[in-house]
This record gives C-alpha cells, sequence and structure tokens, in this order.
C-alpha cells in the first residue's frame, strides 16, 4: 500500500499429499473402517510445525482439503495441497524433506500416504548483486520528486525465476494495493500510472 518496492522474494513449494485408509459404513461396522480424513488431519497439525515465522521467515499452509464422500461412510480417501515459503531455498528444502519423512511415517494400520511435490519455484534473496539496480531506482525516484522504499515480500513472482537465472532484477514497480487474496483486496487508481519506469529507462 506505500509504494515499496520488491527487493527479495520468498521461494515457494505446492505439495499434495493424499491418504488412503479403509471404507466402512459409520453405523453398522465402523471399527473396521481406517478415516483417511482423521489421518489427515493430524497430519496437518504435525506439518504446521514445521513453519518458523518469527525465525527463519518460513510458513506451511495447508490451503485445500477433499476428502470423503456421505457422512455415513468411514472415508477411505482425502487429499492435502499444502504451500510452503522460504527466505532461503536450503530451509525450504529442509521443510520439504521433513513433510516426505511426515508422508513415509506410520499413519497407523490400514493407511497409506503418498506426498508428491508438485512446483517448486526458488526464493529471489536480496543480494549485492541487485545493489546498482536498487541505486539506479533510487536515483528515478529522486528525480520524480520521491524517496524510494523497499519492501522483503513473501509472495512469488516471475522475478523469482529471473534471480534464479543470476539476473538481477527488482519487483513491485506496479500498482500499489493490498489485502492480496481477501474480499478487501484493492488497488489504489492513481498508482496505476508507471511511477519511475519511464525515468529509470533515461538513466541506463
Amino acid at each position: 500500500p506505500n509504494g515499496a518496492f520488491v527487493r527479495s522474494r520468498k521461494g515457494r513449494a505446492v505439495w499434495e499429499v493424499v491418504f488412503r485408509g479403509v471404507a466402512a459404513h459409520a453405523g453398522n461396522n465402523p471399527q473396521d473402517g481406517r478415516s483417511a480424513i482423521l489421518a489427515a488431519a493430524r497430519f496437518t497439525l504435525e506439518v504446521n510445525q514445521l513453519q518458523d515465522y518469527s525465525g527463519k521467515g518460513t510458513s506451511v499452509n495447508v490451503g485445500v482439503i477433499h476428502g470423503g464422500t456421505v457422512c455415513n461412510t468411514v472415508p477411505d480417501l482425502c487429499k492435502l495441497t499444502i504451500d510452503r515459503r522460504c527466505c532461503r531455498d536450503e530451509d525450504g528444502q529442509a521443510i520439504d524433506d521433513a513433510i516426505e519423512a511426515l508422508a513415509l511415517r506410520s499413519c497407523g494400520n490400514g493407511i497409506h500416504v503418498e506426498a508428491k511435490r508438485l512446483s517448486l519455484s526458488s526464493a529471489m534473496p536480496y543480494s549485492e548483486k541487485n545493489r546498482p539496480l536498487i541505486e539506479l531506482v533510487n536515483e528515478a525516484a529522486r528525480l520524480e520528486g520521491f524517496e524510494a522504499q523497499w519492501a522483503d515480500a513473501g509472495g512469488g513472482s516471475d522475478a523469482n525465476r529471473i534471480a534464479a537465472a543470476g539476473t538481477p532484477v527488482i519487483d513491485g514497480a506496479g500498482p500499489a494495493g493490498g489485502g492480496f487474496h481477501s474480499a478487501n483486496e484493492y488497488l489504489l487508481i492513481p498508482t496505476i500510472e508507471p511511477r519511475v519506469l519511464s525515468r529509470l529507462l533515461t538513466l541506463l
């Protein structure tokens, strides 16, 4: 919302974890069933413990759960989709290893678990390699009459891939706004016009 440019972004991985149990009638013989939803719920609580907001800046979010068919059946299938974020790739890899380890651990007789990483985007760390580009943006902002502000963002973008290729990159040069991925998401209309990009081009 304050119009800050982005100098670093977190890396991201998306995981799908599938739990397969044993179906049974919920009234006649529930004891013969093995609930995939119950196993997934336990897994959700455990995988949530892998994050470290205030320390390493990592997060693990079970964002989607699909399981069961009807309420009078012990569910034999449940799927979780997990989003994990990291400032450093090594911290993300440690979480990925832990997710795999949790999936390999026994969830009880009759429960089978499969974990698969669906996608991976490397972190875009702040580095001195970006300093000349950042200084150019700072100068362009001053010529436009304001001081550039900088932020370290948790969301990913194509800039993550540009950074992974070894190319200096900054991001967040578009319109300002806030409340991302919520009912209160908004964009500040006066910031739609390029703020410094045209001025930046004159300095290159």
